[in-house]
């Protein structure tokens, strides 16, 4: 009901062009009706001409609480791997809506390299808890988010 009316708001508002989406998708997947209600909400949204970005998961996502994390182990890196196989599924679902006219901005471009993730930037946590990204992380994306999002554009490429 609650999402029903926030579409409907997102749809009557033309002033509003653009919607940008974040959950904790792994969260949400267990629920039977999220992948499902999901594609149905982008796809109104699209069908309104409104231009739907989503926010892919956060590498470290999943992990452990990675400030705890980096006070007992000191390590900062999270293998690429890892994150690829705990996020498969939400991966598989976003590349579906990515081929149906929604961006996707995978913030794995942005701490991955070939091998590993990052859960710090400048000594400081990614994540302040399981999922929630830290105001340190959150400013780093959107310096490097905003543009695409302003410009229509998103990156096209999934994670590998």
């Amino acid at each position: 009901m609650h999402n029903d009316l926030v579409a409907r708001y997102l749809i009557d508002h033309p002033e509003i062009h653009t919607v940008v989406i974040v959950a904790h998708y792994t969260a949400y997947l267990k629920s039977p009706g999220f992948q499902p209600g999901l594609v149905r909400a982008t796809d109104m949204l699209v069908g309104a001409g409104k231009s739907v970005v989503i926010i892919g998961p956060t590498p470290g996502e999943n992990t452990h609480n990675v400030p705890r994390r980096l006070a007992r182990l000191g390590n900062d890196l999270v293998p690429k791997r890892d994150y690829l196989e705990r996020q498969k599924q939400v991966i598989a679902m976003l590349g579906i809506l990515q081929a149906k006219d929604v961006k996707v901005i995978w913030p794995s471009h942005y701490f991955c390299g070939v091998e590993n993730c990052r859960v710090t930037l400048d000594g400081k946590p990614v994540l302040f808890d399981e999922h929630h990204i830290s105001m340190t992380a959150a400013r780093y994306l959107a310096d490097r988010i905003a543009p695409l999002i302003e410009q229509g554009d998103a990156e096209a490429a999934l994670p590998r």
